[in-house]
């Protein structure tokens, strides 16, 4: 959905696509929920809510998007069960508009006012290389100068 864009970061804001925050939205989650030390979890909290907001809008355009390019339909068994009630499918002969607009709504930039999370600060927390890719731009890690001390 997204052009992956890893680099390290400039500047105290994070500039990126809707898509590539709907992305990491997931493993900034599961970071969210690791046991963190206090200064590095706060700055995983305050990224969470900032992505949230900007997702929050992608999740609404999409819903509005199925619903005009889609048909109402009966819940199934299992989404009745979840509550749901009214259900939308985008027709197959809108598959390729929908498509597009999704990816030009993907491809929204936007910024966020706080700076990337500095992976070496995690210590000795373990993440799965598939979340660090996801993460994309709103997490570095910053490699030591090849004479620094080791630790």
């Amino acid at each position: 959905m997204r052009k992956q864009t890893l680099r390290k970061p400039i500047g105290s804001s994070i500039r990126t696509t809707l898509g590539v925050l709907v992305d990491a939205e997931e493993a900034l989650a599961r970071m969210a929920r690791l046991q963190l030390p206090l200064k590095v979890g706060y700055h995983v909290s305050k990224l969470a809510k900032l992505v949230r907001v900007e997702t929050a809008h992608f999740q609404e355009k999409r819903t509005d998007l199925i619903k005009q390019l889609g048909d109402r339909r009966e819940p199934t068994k299992a989404e009745a069960s979840l509550g749901q009630t009214e259900i939308y499918q985008v027709k197959r002969e809108n598959n390729a508009e929908f498509k597009k607009k999704m990816d030009e709504l993907a491809a929204i930039e936007v910024e966020i006012a706080w700076r990337p999370l500095r992976l070496n600060d995690l210590g000795d927390v373990c993440l799965a290389p598939a979340d660090i890719i996801l993460l994309d731009v709103l997490a570095f890690y910053e490699d030591l100068p090849a004479d620094a001390p080791k630790a």
